[in-house]
């Protein structure tokens, strides 16, 4: 039997935090401000879920209220509330599902996690960090380069943050691969646009950057790679030849490792 047929309440987060309906906006953008969250599910006066909010809503709502001026915030956050923002009808998976079709559910509609349920309440929480945690422990031997997505999203580390914040939601992605001569001196994510969303549009991304990131050759076996992410609470490794960044191992490329493996 595969590794990964195996049921996903074994990596799954149990007790998620989650949001009421009325919560304001300004305690959804507080807990995604913080690492250890990328979505923050809304749910019901009967703890059903009802909705979701990522970091992708709140870095697409807050560029939608940003002026123009080179020193308005790079993101404005109105004041609402987590129904008025929230993507309804959040993907959702009983406790009793394999690992193979959570991660086949998310490769399909390109989604970072899943709600898991038990009789229709919030239990827990299945994520592409939770898979790649599952890559680790059933030893995928394959090399970073046959999973890596092709090209990767860089930003000149002296461009300003608002191209950043644009190349973000323009690209769909979680994070940009900062660089200097061509060369990755650190990331830009989501969380780092949120994190610093008061700071002026023209602020240069070098100034905002996370120097913390991880850069493996491509020649890198997959369940090594997954052990840093797994470990370091890292989405993304950045796959490497010689000097040149050439490609990166994400979250939905550990989904799509876990559907298909």
């Amino acid at each position: 039997m595969s590794f990964f047929n195996q049921s996903l309440s074994g990596y799954m987060t149990r007790d998620p935090r989650a949001v009421a309906v009325d919560a304001p906006l300004d305690e959804v953008v507080r807990l995604l401000q913080q690492r250890t969250f990328s979505a923050v599910p809304v749910v019901d006066h009967h703890g059903a879920p009802v909705g979701l909010i990522s970091r992708t809503d709140l870095l697409r709502l807050g560029l939608r209220n940003s002026g123009t001026a080179s020193t308005s915030p790079a993101l404005a956050m109105p004041a609402r509330t987590a129904a008025d923002v929230m993507t309804p009808g959040p993907l959702m998976v009983e406790a009793t599902a394999s690992l193979a079709s959570a991660g086949a559910t998310m490769h399909e509609h390109s989604v970072h996690r899943l709600m898991v349920v038990t009789g229709g309440r919030l239990v827990g929480v299945i994520s592409t960090l939770d898979l790649a945690a599952a890559v680790r422990d059933a030893r995928i031997s394959s090399p970073l380069a046959e999973w890596m997505t092709q090209p990767i999203v860089t930003i000149e580390a002296a461009r300003p943050l608002s191209e950043a914040d644009t190349l973000l939601e323009k690209h769909h992605v979680s994070a940009v691969v900062v660089t200097e001569d061509g060369w990755p001196i650190g990331v830009f994510a989501q969380v780092d646009a949120i994190a610093h969303r008061d700071q002026s549009r023209s602020v240069p991304v070098e100034s905002v950057l996370d120097p913390a990131m991880i850069c493996l050759p491509h020649s890198t076996r997959l369940f090594r790679a997954a052990a840093h992410a797994a470990q370091l609470d890292v989405r993304r490794v950045i796959v490497c030849e010689g000097r040149m960044a050439i490609g990166v191992v994400g979250g939905l490329d550990f989904a799509r490792v876990v559907a298909r493996a």
